[in-house]
């Protein structure tokens, strides 16, 4: 009798141990996916804008992120299009990311993702989650300016709050 509940604890044990290590590998492989879609956002609308303007895209994709009226996960945020494009490059036909600007999106995203870069200044503001070009034609830059409240410029963007 004792082999056979030492053996059935020793099954249980495993299949636990198993069922973690699935929980564990899917949630980084659902995270790699996060960091990814985050991290492209960032290299595509900004990687011409240095640190400052990346930060900024970052912080922008994750405060739509915890917003009600976005998708919940970074790459529905990215990807999403109930309003049309939200992001330009998710429809235009790219060459994949390189070079040090990639290393940067990449390293600010993983960064922004796991808390260690601290909200600081305007980026404490959660209702920043719009932001355009500056080179944005009148029309679009009329639906900006009436519907959101103007925060800053940071490179080429203009950003935006609710209001």
């Amino acid at each position: 009798m004792p082999y056979k509940k030492t053996s059935r604890m020793v099954a249980c044990a495993a299949l636990l141990a198993i069922s973690f290590a699935a929980l564990f590998s899917s949630t980084s492989r659902a995270s790699a996916s996060e960091l990814d879609c985050l991290a492209r956002n960032i290299y595509y609308e900004a990687r011409g804008e240095g640190e400052a303007g990346m930060v900024a895209v970052a912080w922008v994709t994750f405060n739509r992120k915890h917003a009600r009226e976005f998708p919940n996960t970074l790459c529905g945020v990215v990807y999403d299009k109930r309003h049309g494009v939200q992001f330009s490059w998710t429809v235009a036909n790219n060459r994949a990311p390189h070079g040090p600007e990639w290393r940067d999106a990449r390293r600010i995203a993983a960064a922004v993702h796991n808390g260690t870069l601290a909200r600081t200044g305007i980026w404490t503001n959660r209702n920043i989650m719009y932001y355009h070009a500056s080179h944005v034609g009148s029309k679009n830059r009329r639906w900006f300016e009436s519907n959101l409240d103007y925060v800053v410029s940071v490179g080429d963007h203009l950003f935006y709050a609710d209001n």
